[in-house]
């Protein structure tokens, strides 16, 4: 070869180093795992030091651009599924508020006796001691089996008449266990009295 180097101090150099495809072609089936690497790197490194150290960076770089390729895979994946998480439990939630608020105005329309857009006490009181309803609001997470108190709640304006905003606005403020804004609200608005 005029190089200076010996072939025969590995015999199978040729086949593995015969060709600038043959090498490219050990340093992939040393990357993937076709080929363990340290036989082609002791005899590249048996006929000189450098081309050992150039074959162990080369294969080494492959492979630490491979794994970071893979990993670069799954934070992506980890990353959009996140995304569609949050925005499908956003999306549940909307759909369950809307949901909760068809509910309600249907119990305002039953509730609504004379179809005035409005609810009186008396019709309040009236539909309140149904206790098919009582269940119903149940359900819902709504207790109202205290007629006069709640009505005075929904009636935010004080009119003597909870209007279909004052309604739905209220019960989906009294829906659930109390926050602790909730409480906190409560708190200066007694403190507000005083």
């Amino acid at each position: 070869r005029g190089d200076g180097l010996s072939p025969l101090a590995c015999p199978e150099a040729e086949l593995w180093f015969g060709s600038l495809q043959k090498s490219l072609l050990t340093v992939f089936l040393s990357v993937t795992g076709g080929l363990t690497w340290d036989q082609p790197l002791r005899c590249i490194a048996g006929m000189h030091k450098f081309y050992g150290a150039v074959f162990f960076v080369s294969v080494s770089l492959c492979l630490l651009a491979l794994l970071n390729i893979i990993n670069g895979f799954f934070v992506d994946f980890a990353i959009q599924a996140a995304k569609t998480d949050r925005e499908y439990q956003v999306a549940e939630i909307l759909e369950k508020k809307d949901k909760y608020t068809r509910e309600l105005r249907r119990v305002f329309n039953f509730m609504d006796e004379n179809a005035s857009n409005d609810i009186t006490l008396a019709e309040f009181l009236s539909c309140a001691e149904h206790p098919e309803l009582q269940d119903y609001m149940a359900s819902l997470g709504l207790n109202i089996e205290f007629g006069h108190e709640v009505f005075n709640l929904l009636d935010v304006d004080g009119d003597g008449k909870i209007h279909l905003e004052e309604f739905l606005l209220g019960l989906l403020r009294f829906r659930g266990p109390a926050t602790a804004l909730d409480v906190a609200t409560l708190r200066f608005e007694v403190n507000q009295l005083r």
